[in-house]
C-alpha cells in the first residue's frame, strides 16, 4: 500500500478527508495532515509518503513553494493539487513541475477516488513484483550510472539520510531529478520504492540470521534507526507480518 498525506489550510476539509474515503481499498495508507507547506514538508520527511495532496493557497510556504522543495530532495513523492477556477495560474505552475494529477475545488469522495486509482495504476504500471536483483556484477543493468546508484545504497544501506538527492550531493554531484529519471528507466521502479524493499528484504535476512536482536537494532541496520515503529509499520506492508510475528513465523 502506498502512503498518503493531505495539505490544507481549512479545518473543515482535513478533518474531513480522513473519514470520507476508504483508503486501504484503494491501495493506499491515510498517513496524516498539514495546515501548510511547512508542515508537511517535515511530515514528508519523517513519513516518506507516496503521495501528496495539497492545497495550492496557503499561509506560509503554499503549495507551489512545497512542491518545489520537495522536488529537489524527494524527487520520486507524486504530489496531486487541488485548485479553484480561480487559481489557473498557479496551477498551471505546478504542472511545470511535473505535476499530473489535478482536483478542482470542491471535490467530493468520487473524484478523490478517481484520482487514487489512476495513481495506483500507474504506479503499478512502472513498478513491477520482480525479486530484488541481489547480483549486480552483469545481470540485466545496463547503464554505468545506475549501477553505481546501486553500489552506493548497498554501501550506505544503514544511513538514516539515504536518498536519491543525498545520493546525487555526496557521491555523484550530479541533477537528482535526472538520476530520477535515469533510474525508473532502467530499473522499472522509483528509486524510493528500490530502496525500501532492499531494505525490507535485508531486514528480513537480518531476522532470520540474528533472532536475538532487538526490533530497534535490526531497524538502524536498515536505515530506521529514528523510527522503529515507521520500519514496523513499512515492514508488516511488505511481508504481512510485523517483524515480531515474521521472528516466531513457522519455517
Amino acid at each position: 500500500m502506498y502512503g498518503v498525506i493531505f495539505v490544507d489550510d481549512e479545518e473543515i476539509a482535513r478533518r474531513g478527508i480522513s473519514t470520507i474515503i476508504d483508503w486501504q481499498e484503494y491501495g493506499f495508507i491515510f498517513l496524516g495532515t498539514a495546515r501548510n507547506g511547512l508542515e508537511a514538508y517535515e511530515i514528508i520527511r519523517k513519513q516518506r509518503p507516496n503521495v501528496v495532496i495539497t492545497d495550492l493557497k496557503m499561509p506560509g510556504l503554499d503549495g507551489i513553494g512545497l512542491i518545489s522543495r520537495v522536488r529537489n530532495e524527494f524527487p520520486e513523492i507524486i504530489f496531486v493539487i487541488l485548485s479553484g477556477y480561480s487559481e489557473f495560474n498557479l496551477a498551471r505552475e505546478a504542472m511545470r513541475y511535473g505535476v499530473r494529477y489535478y482536483l478542482l475545488k470542491p471535490c467530493n469522495q468520487e473524484k478523490i477516488i478517481e484520482v487514487l486509482i489512476e495513481i495506483r495504476r500507474d504506479i503499478l504500471h512502472s513498478y513491477d513484483k520482480r525479486s530484488i536483483p541481489t547480483d549486480f556484477s552483469g545481470i540485466k543493468i545496463k547503464n554505468k550510472l545506475v549501477k553505481k546508484i546501486i553500489d552506493c545504497i548497498q554501501l550506505q544501506l544503514d544511513n538514516e539520510n539515504l536518498s536519491l538527492k543525498w545520493l546525487a550531493e555526496h557521491y555523484l554531484h550530479m541533477d537528482a531529478n535526472y538520476l530520477s529519471r535515469l533510474f525508473t528507466k532502467e530499473m522499472g521502479e522509483h528509486f524510493s520504492h528500490y530502496l525500501t524493499r532492499l531494505r525490507m528484504e535485508k531486514a528480513k535476512e537480518l531476522i532470520d540470521q540474528n533472532e536475538a536482536d532487538c526490533i530497534y537494532e535490526i531497524a538502524r541496520k536498515v536505515g530506521f534507526g529514528n523510527n522503529p515503529q515507521y520500519f514496523s509499520h513499512l515492514f508488516k506492508k511488505f511481508t504481512g507480518y510485523t517483524p515480531t510475528e515474521y521472528k516466531k513465523r513457522p519455517r
